[in-house]
């Protein structure tokens, strides 16, 4: 979290100087790379098992509490701003980053069971597709009214990005070895940054899986941080920024919990509470506060300040009340 907020203070104070930095960067290439690294590996850390198994999970999961998550965020920050802007926050940050569930996943006080366990892990990689698809693809351009001028070409860009993953997954049937299927994987990575095929690699994510070890973790480490810098060089901070951003951060946390109790009603009171505070933010709201910033100015000084509020009080919950809650629980 240190790191996190360094990174974000620096990128603002460079942001000053020198001025011309921003002619250089093309942030929306810079965004979409960070997204592609960042839903590759969301994906590929999903254990297809747990994926075959859980079949019902999973739609919940991506189709329900995302869209759920999202609709109480947006309505409920809309009710405050009146903006329509709202919702495409709520989109925003209504994921769970991956990386960060792996303090809840690791724990061994015996209080997280295996099925709670098991829906978190689904809940964290799958709702990052969901959230492209629909930010990308429906709230934004909704909300920029190019959807109701023609939805067709959003609807294409779904079709392309679905026959973008056939093609690398008929080409992945005729490679065996390691090493080709590792010059697949580059190539498609490739291909999904020019083309800014982000929904399909995440598809592709699901089959083409060479062994990548701490390259892949270090990858998006590296990727987060770097995002977290550009987040930096285009955050203008306001009293209304602030605000915004942290009244979004503290909805975000909430709709985390709100869902959880509602779509989680079968499980142990402490497998709820270790759901209800997962909420953590990572390198797909950075990713897509970036991608929309030159069509939404302050998004990205809002979500800025709204992921270190989500990821403060993450830590708080789960560092300090966590262990309150459940010493009265268990």
């Amino acid at each position: 979290m240190k790191l996190f907020i360094s990174a974000l203070v620096f990128g603002y104070i460079f942001s000053y100087f020198p001025p011309f930095i921003h002619t250089y960067i093309n942030f929306n290439i810079a965004a979409i790379i960070l997204l592609v690294i960042g839903l590759y590996a969301s994906v590929y850390e999903i254990d297809i098992t747990i994926l075959k198994k859980h079949t019902h999970m999973v739609l919940s999961a991506i189709t329900f509490g995302v869209i759920l998550k999202s609709a109480i965020i947006g309505s409920l920050f809309f009710l405050i701003t009146r903006n329509m802007l709202s919702f495409l926050l709520g989109v925003a940050v209504a994921q769970i980053d991956p990386l960060s569930v792996s303090y809840l996943l690791k724990s061994k006080d015996g209080s997280f069971s295996t099925v709670g366990r098991t829906i978190l892990r689904v809940w964290s990689s799958f709702d990052d597709p969901m959230t492209i698809l629909l930010s990308i693809f429906f709230v934004a351009p909704i909300i920029l009214g190019t959807f109701y001028r023609n939805p067709f070409t959003y609807i294409d860009e779904v079709f392309f990005n679905i026959l973008f993953a056939f093609v690398i997954f008929v080409c992945n049937k005729f490679v065996n070895s390691e090493i080709g299927k590792k010059v697949l994987l580059f190539f498609s990575l490739f291909i999904a940054i020019i083309c800014n095929l982000t929904l399909g690699i995440s598809l592709i994510a699901l089959f083409l899986r060479p062994t990548l070890g701490k390259a892949l973790s270090s990858s998006v480490t590296i990727a987060f941080y770097i995002g977290v810098l550009l987040l930096g060089l285009t955050v203008t901070i306001t009293l209304q920024s602030v605000l915004a951003g942290v009244l979004l951060g503290v909805i975000a946390f909430v709709a985390q919990i709100i869902a959880t109790f509602l779509i989680a009603k079968k499980l142990t009171k402490t497998d709820k509470f270790h759901l209800a505070f997962a909420q953590y933010n990572g390198i797909t709201s950075i990713g897509l506060g970036i991608f929309f910033q030159h069509s939404f100015p302050s998004i990205t000084s809002i979500i800025a300040l709204a992921v270190v509020t989500i990821n403060s009080i993450y830590y708080l919950a789960n560092h300090v009340l966590y262990k309150k809650i459940t010493s009265n629980l268990l």
